[in-house]
């Protein structure tokens, strides 16, 4: 970012948060799609009701930016799709009404449908061995198997971010809409949640745990 920029006008980016924005695009691997969530800021913007957007309302604006087209969402999407999405957590806690109410009320079926928030033993193994070395040793590859598309009892990563917290057992009862973990990157915030209710059969996360996009998070039967 060299020089000045007007897209700020057309998208309603605030100038305090564009260049920051941009450098979380990046941290996100979404830099080469800036382009992309300068154009999905708009679209959030109006999603949650045209935001007077000051912090913090204009980083709840910008991690759903980023949250869309990091899923590769349509606005139409994304409120078709609210009840089984896991937004950011910044996204869920204004529509819970934690920085208050906006001034033309909240957003309209999407805060309706958005399912707002009402130890454990971890399992490593390796996935693939390499070869010996010259020594006699051999090197694990822990490789981090990825959900399945279409199975809805997987539960995969919204996106890249390290894991801060689990609230689920293994062998636990959730219901549809229930917290399964919290990710984080770049200080957004997204509390992952069951999209079926069911069993717990397998946890593949623990706490401080890297994950890139649609990484296993857990199973439910």
């Amino acid at each position: 970012m060299k020089s000045g920029n007007a897209d700020v006008y057309e998208n309603e980016i605030p100038g305090g948060q564009y260049t920051n924005l941009h450098f979380q695009a990046h941290a996100m691997g979404l830099g080469h799609k800036f382009k992309e969530v300068k154009k999905a800021y708009t679209e959030a913007n109006k999603m949650l009701g045209d935001l007077i957007k000051v912090t913090p309302t204009s980083k709840v604006v910008g991690d759903l930016a980023q949250f869309l087209v990091q899923n590769a969402l349509s606005r139409a999407e994304a409120e078709a799709r609210a009840d089984e999405l896991s937004f950011p957590r910044s996204v869920v806690e204004f529509l819970q009404g934690h920085i208050g109410e906006p001034p033309g009320g909240f957003p309209e079926p999407l805060r309706s449908r958005v399912e707002l928030e009402r130890g454990k033993t971890l399992h490593i193994k390796a996935l693939a061995l390499g070869d010996l070395n010259a020594a006699g040793q051999r090197e694990e590859m822990h490789v981090h198997p990825k959900a399945e598309k279409g199975a809805k009892g997987q539960v995969g990563a919204p996106m890249p971010g390290e894991v801060v917290e689990v609230r689920v057992q293994e062998g636990a009862a959730v219901a549809k809409g229930d917290p399964l973990c919290v990710l984080s990157a770049m200080k957004m915030e997204t509390v992952v949640t069951a999209p079926v209710a069911g069993k717990v059969t397998k946890i593949h996360v623990r706490p401080g745990l890297s994950l890139e996009g649609d990484d296993l998070i857990a199973v439910i039967e």
